[in-house]
């Protein structure tokens, strides 16, 4: 047990030694170990804190709200130059839809539109997202408003 003891204290004084030899050697390795480690906390931040945002903004979609439109979402079998003759909903079948589909708790309608500017007085902004809305749309998305 002894000489156990003994090699451990004599490769222990080997290191020191080897450490303040090189220190040069030494104070780069530190500085990569430590930049290495902080940047594998900040990317599990980024990725943590995106995980909790993508969440927090799918959890206000309902599985069981439907939209209809004339393009989609997603994959579809049906090319894209017929999906651009499609007409567009119009607010005429809204309302007849919201009258004859009395089994649902929202119906809303949502016109997508070009972007354009907004002027007032002397000021203008350009390239605004305008969406006209019903009044059910907020019941619908979930909005959440701080202000105005």
């Amino acid at each position: 047990m002894l000489v156990y003891l003994r090699l451990l204290k004599e490769s222990f004084a080997f290191a020191m030694n080897a450490l303040r030899g090189n220190l040069l050697r030494t104070l780069l390795s530190l500085l990569g170990v430590t930049i290495g480690i902080f940047s594998i906390i900040a990317v599990l931040a980024a990725v943590d804190s995106l995980d909790r945002k993508i969440t927090k903004d799918l959890s206000t979609l309902d599985k069981n709200t439907i939209y209809l439109m004339k393009f989609s979402f997603g994959p579809s079998d049906v090319p894209k130059w017929k999906r651009e003759q499609f007409p567009n909903i119009k607010y005429d079948e809204y309302t007849y839809m919201k009258g004859s589909m009395t089994n649902t708790d929202e119906l809303g309608y949502q016109i997508f539109t070009k972007r354009e500017s907004i002027k007032y007085d002397s000021k203008t902004v350009s390239d605004v997202n305008m969406v006209p809305v019903s009044h059910e749309f907020i019941d619908i998305q979930g909005l959440e408003f701080e202000k105005g």
